[in-house]
């Protein structure tokens, strides 16, 4: 089992009616008001809510090996077994070619 960071993403929303001068001095009056909350949305401003996966935690990944003909012993090897063997084998580029694949999948 994974542990997953999810995000919840709520979205608010609300018109203000505001007499101004022109657009700019409208968006910088509800700023300013929004700013000093004198305007708060709540719950009934909302309009949508979005779920995404941020961040996957691993606790300890690990890499599986296959039955092969190199003799390294079928199983899962966590990351710092899979480095050794790398290093066990960094002269024979057929095992070494055979671990890179293993990372692919």
């Amino acid at each position: 089992m994974r542990t997953y960071k999810v995000l919840i993403i709520e979205t608010l929303e609300k018109r203000i009616d505001v007499n101004a001068l022109n657009e700019v001095m409208a968006l910088n009056k509800v700023k300013q008001d929004y700013e000093n909350e004198n305007i708060i949305l709540d719950g009934s401003d909302h309009i949508d809510t979005d779920f995404e996966i941020v961040e996957e935690f691993e606790k300890e990944r690990t890499i599986y090996i296959p039955e092969n003909s190199y003799k390294i012993i079928e199983g899962n090897y966590s990351l710092n077994e899979y480095v050794k063997l790398m290093r066990e084998f960094k002269e024979n580029s057929n095992i070494i070619q055979f671990l890179a694949d293993m990372l692919e999948k």
